[in-house]
């Protein structure tokens, strides 16, 4: 809304073009992040940047267009702080910068960067976007852990997540949503660091319209999927672990490890300037609201929450 941050679980060229804009431009906002984009990071879902890119327009017009034309061709950058989860399944707040990005060249390409997930929109088409995807988990250490009983299981590294994205983008009929945008992505990526040596497929859906002339909504929603590598490095507990920190042994299976919803308002004070907040939630659900890890040493319930300033070139 997927944010810097989370990490479940989200802008090609002219996306303006398919979309009412405010009569004052909104600034963009991020996804979540997560939404929950998670400690994983927590893909609080965040809320993705493709809707509220297509508000936006294609940047500064008139007067201060640019004389030459380079590689780019508009974006914005987001830079404020944000709380989340230390690490997955984590009672406990950790505060982050947030960062979010969205730069659309003039080939027809686009990046979008939200926070510690990272896209390359690779086709330049008014409905269908594809890319690469690399995603940013944090892992769980003695440097994150509070609990006497979680920092003596076996240490989870950071993981760097890459994979591909599918989806599409498009605006909404008036009759359902005025001056609305719809995104949808697919994503599947895996661990390539050997951290959890798993794999993770998020579906994400967003909605954003404006509420007023200068005040821009998004609503994001998430699941995702997790194999069982990942869920017995997160949420595992091995004979060792137990034995180690007196937690009942668990050994979970691949399946459905969350869902997660995130909302971003948007408001600009200027043509270029703009100020965002962002609530993210993730509930882990199955064997990963199951396990001790999270049942009696963490909780299942992840929440993200992020404001900063956007500005627009």
């Amino acid at each position: 809304m997927p944010w810097l941050l989370m990490g479940t679980g989200c802008a090609t060229p002219d996306r303006a073009d398919r979309a009412p804009i405010p009569s004052a431009p909104a600034q963009p906002v991020p996804p979540a992040v997560a939404g929950n984009r998670s400690a994983e990071a927590p893909s609080a879902s965040t809320p993705t940047v493709e809707a509220i890119t297509a508000h936006q327009g294609d940047g500064p017009q008139g007067d201060e267009a640019p004389a030459a034309e380079g590689l780019v061709k508009s974006g914005f950058f987001s830079l404020g702080a944000a709380a989340l989860p230390e690490f997955e399944g984590s009672d406990q707040l950790q505060v982050v910068p947030m960062i979010v990005s969205s730069v659309q060249f003039r080939n027809g390409m686009s990046l979008e960067v939200e926070g510690i997930t990272s896209r390359l929109d690779l086709l330049a088409d008014d409905f269908w976007r594809t890319g690469p995807i690399v995603n940013l988990t944090f892992g769980r250490t003695d440097d994150n852990v509070d609990s006497a009983a979680l920092r003596a299981l076996e240490d989870v590294s950071n993981a760097l997540e890459a994979g591909a994205f599918v989806g599409v983008s498009m605006p909404l009929s008036p009759s359902i949503l005025p001056d609305g945008f719809f995104t949808a992505d697919l994503s599947v990526r895996n661990d390539v660091l050997n951290a959890h040596d798993g794999l993770l497929a998020t579906a994400e859906a967003e909605f954003a319209f404006p509420l007023a002339r200068r005040l821009l909504f998004s609503l994001d929603f998430s699941a995702t999927y997790a194999s069982d590598n990942y869920m017995d490095a997160f949420f595992g507990v091995s004979s060792g672990d137990a034995a180690a920190s007196g937690l009942a042994t668990f050994s979970p299976d691949a399946g459905f490890k969350d869902l997660g919803g995130a909302f971003v308002v948007s408001y600009a004070i200027g043509e270029r300037i703009g100020v965002l907040t962002t609530v993210g939630y993730r509930r882990l659900i199955g064997d990963a609201a199951d396990s001790p890890i999270v049942d009696v040493e963490g909780s299942p319930d992840q929440w993200f929450v992020g404001a900063g300033i956007s500005w627009q070139f």
